[in-house]
């Protein structure tokens, strides 16, 4: 089981999570102007949301192809080698955005909520496309609701769940689904292969 942690990079999960619970607390307080596509206003984003693609990206890597490897070796349940290390990965970087609980800004929910629906889009195309390009999804996700889902009139479009407060249902809502329908996909498919795998696997 310590190999299997550790081809799932569970400890660069947790020094991953102090980066982001340390730099969330100095940055906590900065916006970045970001051009909307659809307003002549810029969106003032502050920088500690852009903190779970961090988080999503190490959780994607954890999935490897090298662990896939540890993992049929090591003949125990998929629950155990598959299931269980990528809990404890994400479970330790949504901790540590929770650490954002202290700071007057009340953007921890938000960074949790957003880690959580990001990291469930990313576990959803590592199956798809492994786990080196599996952030691509969360990260376009991210700038189509950053570049698009702000109106002329300054209002945000439903569907821009990422920037929706957290006061809003609809963002949560996109967040389970996302991390639900993620975590099962990948207990289920698992990491995409690569061809000589599948050829002597």
């Amino acid at each position: 089981m310590r190999h299997l942690l550790r081809a799932r990079r569970v400890r660069s999960s947790a020094l991953t999570a102090t980066f982001l619970g340390v730099t969330g607390l100095v940055v906590s307080d900065l916006t970045v102007p970001v051009a909307s596509l659809r307003s002549t206003d810029a969106l003032e984003l502050p920088l500690v949301t852009l903190l779970p693609l961090v988080g999503v990206l190490v959780v994607c890597l954890a999935t490897r192809e090298e662990a896939a490897e540890v993992e049929r070796s090591c003949g125990r349940s998929i629950w155990s080698t598959r299931a269980l290390p990528t809990i404890a990965s994400a479970g330790l970087i949504a901790g540590a955005l929770g650490v954002l609980a202290i700071d007057p800004h009340g953007q921890a929910l938000l960074d949790v909520r957003n880690f959580v629906g990001l990291g469930g889009l990313g576990l959803l195309a590592v199956p798809l496309v492994g786990s080196t390009a599996a952030g691509f999804l969360p990260v376009a996700d991210v700038a189509v609701n950053t570049l698009l889902g702000e109106g002329p009139t300054g209002r945000i479009a439903p569907w821009a769940w990422t920037l929706q407060p957290t006061t809003d249902p609809i963002g949560w809502w996109v967040a389970a689904v996302a991390a639900t329908a993620g975590f099962v996909v990948f207990l289920a498919a698992g990491p995409r292969q690569r061809r000589e795998e599948q050829l002597h696997g």
